[in-house]
């Protein structure tokens, strides 16, 4: 019976030190910046997209098309729907698993015009593949070292066709929010397919000598009479913020010429209050 006692102890300490060793592992183990990516087309389909806009551009080149940071196949869906042969390119397993889960989702006619690529830009590859490049809402900024951006930058050009261009669209440079240590509401939006109303909060400090942003971000879902069922955050993501005339000098450096500078989805021109900086270029065709 001491025996059998002391089994059982040793058996309950071993099954409570694996409970232990699991949380620990879970709460060390280095997070996907975009684990949360769920939310990340509330974020951006509330602020920074247009359908319409992504795909006249489209028309203007034809495909094939690839987006440079394609999250979850926001962009990918919209532009396969019309006909176009689009290439998503990602480097988060938390985006790519849900781009993965969605496209199952989609239309036989809209799964066959989209390949999804779990890759970092850093790691492109393809030769004179495409007849339009597109970066996504900040994706650009994710990548900190000036070095880093024109390797990417020279991957995406040599993927292009003699013809090919590039969209490229950042959040307002000139346009940003104040420092805040109070995280304060971007976004409140009740969410029909869970039920819920999402709602999100954020922090930032931008250092202006090194023009870095950083950003914390706070989520919670609340169920009915308001009561928080959810909460989670995202904190210290990094972008680095590069103006107008930044960009130009990397492009010009890279071997693209800028045709078209806008400052939101309607073609407005480029201003200090405007929603974006989009950018189209056209590759010079130089040799890397």
């Amino acid at each position: 019976m001491v025996l059998l006692a002391v089994i059982d102890i040793t058996s309950l300490i071993s099954i409570k030190l694996n409970k232990i060793l699991k949380i620990f592992y879970i709460l060390m183990k280095p997070k996907d910046p975009f684990y949360q990516a769920r939310i990340f087309d509330y974020i951006w389909g509330e602020q920074m997209y247009r359908e319409d806009f992504f795909i006249d551009v489209a028309k203007e080149t034809n495909g094939p098309i690839v987006d440079c940071g394609s999250g979850t196949g926001l962009l990918l869906h919209s532009l396969a729907r019309v006909g176009f042969e689009a290439y998503g390119i990602e480097r988060s397993k938390a985006m790519s698993k849900i781009a993965k889960k969605k496209l199952k989702e989609q239309p036989s006619n809209v799964q066959k015009n989209i390949i999804l690529i779990f890759q970092d830009l850093i790691d492109l590859s393809f030769e004179s593949k495409f007849n339009l490049a597109v970066f996504t809402p900040n994706t650009f900024r994710l990548y900190l070292d000036r070095d880093i951006q024109i390797k990417i930058l020279k991957n995406v050009y040599n993927s292009l066709t003699e013809k090919g261009k590039l969209l490229f669209i950042v959040e307002n440079p000139l346009n940003l929010p104040e420092n805040r240590t109070v995280p304060k509401t971007i976004i409140k939006k009740y969410v029909p397919k869970i039920n819920k109303t999402l709602i999100i909060k954020t922090n930032i400090d931008f250092n202006e000598k090194s023009s870095i942003l950083t950003s914390n971000m706070f989520n919670e879902l609340r169920g009915k009479k308001g009561r928080r069922v959810k909460r989670s955050s995202i904190k210290n993501i990094k972008q680095k913020v590069l103006k107008k005339e930044e960009m130009e000098e990397l492009f010009n450096e890279v071997g693209f010429t800028i045709e078209k500078v806008y400052g939101d989805f309607d073609k407005g021109k480029y201003l200090q209050s405007s929603l974006a900086l989009i950018i189209i270029a056209r590759k010079n065709n130089l040799i890397f």
